[in-house]
């Protein structure tokens, strides 16, 4: 077998799972100066923005829904007071005056929570729906075995064959009512 060239070797990019610290390094790069630039900007979408910091170290699954859900929508609530700003003019007297108006607070931590309730109650909701759906199905299906059954015979159902060859019952006997 062929010696291994040097770039076929995982370094831990994007499909290694580590940390891909050049683009770490890129985006530090473009993001501090612009950060610095836009410091009123900043600090206002920093300290509207908590539900989401506290929604990324709460939800350590590997797909992040938690974190998409309430980041999202606390983006939304952070626009009017980031609009304001904007219109206000750049300035951290401007960004200090909007952060003690508490309509942006509720705007911002108001659609963080909304974030927070669409991410416990739908799942559940979700899950009575297939539930249901499912039960549903199986007295369709049940009702349709015996159909076939009335048109011909017992021998349609395979319970013979089941019991006979390991006493087991049929999946849809199986399945409760």
């Amino acid at each position: 077998m062929a010696a291994r060239k040097a770039k076929d070797i995982p370094t831990g990019g994007s499909g290694g799972g580590g940390v891909n610290w050049t683009k770490l390094a890129v985006g530090l790069l473009v993001a501090l100066p612009a950060m610095v630039v836009l410091l009123p900007t900043t600090m206002l979408v920093f300290v509207l923005s908590l539900p989401t910091v506290v929604a990324f170290l709460v939800d350590r699954t590997r797909e992040r829904y938690l974190v998409a859900t309430v980041g999202l929508l606390n983006l939304c609530g952070v626009l009017p007071a980031l609009v304001a700003l904007w219109d206000r003019g750049q300035s951290i007297d401007n960004a200090f005056r909007l952060l003690t108006d508490m309509v942006y607070w509720i705007a911002a931590f108001g659609a963080a929570g909304v974030g927070w309730a669409i991410f416990t109650s739908l799942p559940p909701l979700v899950s009575s729906y297939y539930t249901l759906v499912t039960q549903h199905r199986v007295n369709h299906l049940r009702k349709r075995q015996k159909q076939l059954i009335e048109a011909w015979g017992e021998e349609v159902s395979g319970r013979h064959l089941d019991h006979e060859r390991d006493g087991h019952e049929s999946l849809l006997d199986a399945v409760p009512e």
